[in-house]
């Protein structure tokens, strides 16, 4: 290229990094498009440009991870697309090595062979924060928990700009039931970025983990920022009627415009609408209302083609539609198998499917079965606290059983 489109070209390389750096979970599919059409400009002047092939596959892998952007098979080959291309240009660049093992990671959902591909470019690039983060997340899909610290920490020290490697670690601190940990370390984040939904999130969850203090953490979810995957607030408002009872006021959310970002379960899983409709009905006892939501959320997940990370929420979400629908004998082989893949597929996203199967036993009267996964989960790192079950409206209604309470009381730091 010539010396005017080199320039034009580290300007535009410049620019994307610095908007990479401000992209988290809650960002909206545009904004995350907006930084790889930043990286495609500079393609244009000079396709060599392996680095930023490498940059654009991993943007299209984090959009086809997350069920709440796009995860379809278009956006993966998109990121596929990309890696090749950096592997053409660049096949023993340190970069190259790191997006493969996002491929792994994005794409293929293999830890263990991401990982291997991120060590090797770690040998040149030691001091890449995203590079060290992603190690980190690795190590916590294989429920290594030392490792995903260490990597966190040394990702933060290298690059404490990054504000959503930040908010991870207070996300990671609240899963490890580090509650006081996790409310200061969300704290700085704020500081830095006030209006971040993720961390307001966090902090909300922590700090009533730490005091149970219902009314206080009503006023925090009240104050949980709009995002742009979620700018009418749908996900903490969604969350406040429930834990209210407000069910007329959730059903009123749930059919909103722009419902696709509520319950996203961590960014795992998005349910139908109409399973999340039959679950408010359910808990306001509208059994007509529940029979037609599941109905039409069995038709929808039938219709569904989903990624393999997805695939045991997917099977969970069925057997709940069967359960309202009164077919518990064809729910519970579906729900077992579901829950007893979970935690091996994935250590750090299991309890989240534990929680949802343990609601679906509450629904079927199965206390007992309920309350040993409930035990589970207080074994392992979630964002399910004690004060947060006994305020969960499936959860709390096996209060009157001292089973539940005893299980609570387990609730321990997890280091």
């Amino acid at each position: 290229p010539h010396q005017r489109d080199l320039e034009i070209v580290v300007a535009l390389a410049l620019r994307a990094l610095q908007a990479e750096d401000r992209l988290s979970v809650r960002s909206s599919v545009s904004e995350w498009e907006t930084v790889a059409d930043l990286y495609e400009k500079a393609l244009a002047l000079d396709p060599r440009l392996a680095i930023a092939h490498a940059r654009v596959a991993r943007l299209h892998g984090s959009l086809y991870w997350f069920s709440h952007h796009d995860p379809v098979p278009a956006r993966r080959a998109k990121a596929e697309a990309a890696l090749r291309a950096a592997e053409r240009h660049a096949p023993d660049a340190p970069e190259t090595h790191y997006t493969r093992g996002t491929f792994e990671y994005f794409c293929q959902n293999d830890w263990r062979g991401a990982l291997t591909h991120y060590h090797r470019a770690l040998t040149q690039l030691p001091n890449d924060s995203g590079l060290n983060a992603q190690i980190a997340y690795a190590h916590r899909r294989l429920g290594e928990w030392p490792q995903v610290w260490d990597y966190l920490q040394r990702a933060h020290a290298l690059n404490p700009g990054d504000m959503y490697i930040a908010a991870q670690m207070a996300d990671y601190l609240h899963h490890l039931r580090q509650h006081q940990e996790a409310v200061s370390a969300g704290q700085r984040v704020l500081q830095q970025n006030p209006t971040d939904s993720m961390t307001r999130m966090v902090l909300a969850r922590a700090q009533f983990a730490l005091d149970g203090d219902v009314a206080r953490f009503m006023r925090e979810l009240d104050a949980v920022p709009a995002a742009g995957s979620d700018p009418e607030r749908l996900f903490s408002r969604l969350m406040r009627a429930l834990y209210a009872q407000d069910y007329a006021l959730a059903d009123e959310l749930l059919q909103r415009p722009q419902p696709t970002a509520i319950n996203d379960l961590g960014g795992i899983y998005t349910q139908p609408v109409s399973l999340q409709r039959a679950e408010v009905a359910f808990l306001a006892g509208r059994t007509d209302a529940v029979r037609h939501l599941a109905t039409a959320a069995l038709r929808e997940l039938a219709d569904r083609q989903v990624p393999p990370r997805q695939a045991t929420f997917a099977r969970i979400a069925r057997a709940q539609a069967l359960v309202f629908l009164g077919k518990f004998e064809d729910a519970l082989p579906e729900l077992r198998a579901a829950s007893a893949l979970a935690l091996t597929e994935d250590a750090y996203a299991g309890p989240n499917a534990l929680r949802e199967a343990g609601k679906t036993l509450i629904v079927m009267q199965r206390y007992d079965e309920a309350l040993e996964m409930l035990r589970e989960i207080m074994r392992r790192p979630s964002r399910l606290s004690r004060h947060e079950a006994q305020l969960d409206p499936f959860w709390s209604r096996l209060k009157g059983d001292p089973r539940f309470e005893e299980i609570l009381r387990t609730e321990r730091p997890i280091r």
